[in-house]
């Protein structure tokens, strides 16, 4: 009887170890637990602000973990940490609080050794003093800020200080110096660094629309809000939402601009984003007004003077005493819910081990259930696509439309097709209707209603299908076997692999490198 005893008395205690261990392993999210040098402020800052909460939480949350941290001896993760508060304390208005961090941490022996965090420091400094409206001083910090992070392999905070130079060069209404900055971090984003890839976009499109530039500028908006979204924080996409809107009521596109707002307005409801509330219902007025849609927007602008009266109206120095007596109460609350979890854990362990082995098997069962839903599901999908592609191969089907009322000659009709089925000028990376039109002899508004009348979708949207059609044939052809996914993503046309995964799952429910892999495998279980 002693041996069975002993061996569940050893289970028990290697079991009670084991939990505490993942207990204590969890006491850090896992963003922590890169190497120093893999960890940047960027990864840290949008960690806080992918949470989805106000930034007062996100603020007392990177404090807990800074606490942590200090517990941990983990020194260099802590400074990253205090600066991540830092760009919180910015975003959220609270400059002066902000600026006096950053000087308390210029007496750290550290921020003048380390050249990424000296960098980061001045970055910090930079985005102050540009909140603050002064982009002189501002953009003097971001180059000193360049000149550390340019000695380090960060490549995430040199793209950043490219965009930042850019910034203040814009705001100081220089834009060619504006448009050189912002052309090198493009660059760097055309090599795959994604990082800050919302606010090179935005300006890049705001640039582009104040020089009257605005069908170009629309491009990059453009991308953010149809190609971008899942990429992007409500706050960030209902930005990008708000400028495209704008630039479509300015060219006339009322119907595109209250389907575009539309959307916009409901995620900034669902995700609390009030502040860009009025000038999104604002624009969507407008282009309700201009469609003939008078009495939706006469209310939709009830709505945006009602909001902008309850903003204006708040008295400030209220709402700061506040926020501040909600900070402290979470504070107080985050102590005393930390202090209970523990009490609470030390007196349940036992009945933990065996609640967690039974959720682990239901767990394990659900998964099982699911994956099998999935899999099934995605062998579907590939059958689906393997027709597809192989149609695509060998018969290329005609559209037959009904053209009575056509303002477009036929004959252009076939220059468009031909340009796009035959030449696959979808392939160019750089393909817009402008350019199109050009390559055919023609005018943006004929080609722009002619691709309607054809395929009756958008320009963009007959682009991307186009291009997953020949990503598909690519994938599944013996002489593209050696390409990469990224290889047939440029060879389609797309210039990132991340694009290029977004518009395939889009299309066809699976990812590019699955369905390869399911069609290789179907072809070696036949053989």
């Amino acid at each position: 009887m002693n041996g069975p005893s002993n061996i569940k008395i050893l289970l028990f205690l290697f079991l009670a170890v084991f939990s505490v261990q993942v207990a204590i392993a969890q006491d850090l999210p896992s963003v922590f637990k890169k190497q120093d040098s893999d960890l940047n402020l960027y990864e840290l800052k949008y960690y806080y602000l992918e949470s989805g909460k106000p930034l007062d939480h996100c603020d007392s949350l990177a404090k807990v973990y800074s606490e942590l941290l200090i517990r941990n001896d983990e020194f260099y993760k802590l400074l990253l940490n205090e600066l991540a508060r830092v760009t919180l304390l910015t975003q959220a208005g609270l400059l002066k609080e902000a600026l006096g961090k950053i000087e308390f941490f210029r007496k750290i022996p550290e921020f003048s050794r380390d050249n990424r965090l000296k960098g980061y420091l001045n970055t910090c400094s930079g985005n102050v003093f540009f909140g603050m409206g002064n982009p002189v001083e501002a953009r003097d910090y971001y180059q000193v800020a360049f000149e550390s992070l340019i000695l380090t392999s960060d490549s995430v905070a040199i793209k950043g200080g490219f965009i930042n130079l850019g910034n203040t060069y814009a705001i100081m209404n220089v834009p060619d110096s504006a448009m050189i900055y912002y052309y090198k971090a493009l660059k760097m984003e055309d090599e795959g660094v994604d990082a800050f890839h919302f606010s090179l976009q935005n300006n890049l499109g705001h640039i582009l629309s104040g020089q009257n530039k605005i069908e170009k500028g629309i491009i990059y908006y453009e991308q953010l809000v149809f190609e971008d979204k899942e990429r992007l924080v409500p706050s960030e996409f209902t930005t990008a939402s708000l400028n495209l809107g704008r630039s479509y009521n300015i060219l006339g596109r009322y119907h595109d601009a209250s389907l575009v707002l539309n959307e916009a307005v409901k995620i900034a409801l669902d995700a609390e984003v009030i502040r860009v509330l009025p000038s999104l219902l604002d624009q969507l007025s407008f282009a309700y007004n201009k469609s003939g849609k008078v009495k939706d927007a006469y209310e939709t602008l009830k709505v945006s003077d009602s909001i902008e009266h309850v903003l204006s109206h708040q008295d400030i120095s209220d709402l700061k005493n506040e926020l501040e007596m909600k900070h402290q109460k979470e504070l107080f609350l985050s102590e005393k819910a930390t202090q209970e979890e523990k009490l609470l854990a030390a007196h349940s362990r036992k009945l933990e081990l065996v609640v967690l082995s039974i959720v682990l098997g239901i767990l394990l069962l659900v998964i099982a259930f699911l994956y099998g839903i999935k899999r099934r599901k995605n062998q579907l999908l590939v059958k689906q696509n393997l027709k597809l592609a192989e149609a695509s191969r060998t018969k290329k089907t005609e559209l037959k439309r009904n053209y009575q009322h056509s303002t477009v000659p036929e004959e252009l009709k076939k220059k468009i097709k031909e340009a796009l089925e035959q030449k696959k000028l979808y392939t160019d990376a750089q393909l817009s209707i402008e350019k199109l039109a050009k390559k055919i002899n023609s005018n943006r508004t004929y080609v722009s209603e002619g691709i309607n009348e054809i395929y009756s979708e958008s320009f963009r949207s007959v682009v991307n299908k186009l291009r997953i059609e020949e990503a598909r044939s690519l994938l599944i052809n013996p002489d593209y076997e050696n390409y990469s996914i990224e290889g047939v993503a440029v060879t389609v046309g797309y210039r990132n692999i991340s694009s290029f995964n977004s518009a395939f799952k889009r299309e066809t429910g699976i990812t590019p490198s699955y369905f390869r892999r399911s069609y290789l495998k179907s072809t070696l279980s036949i053989g």
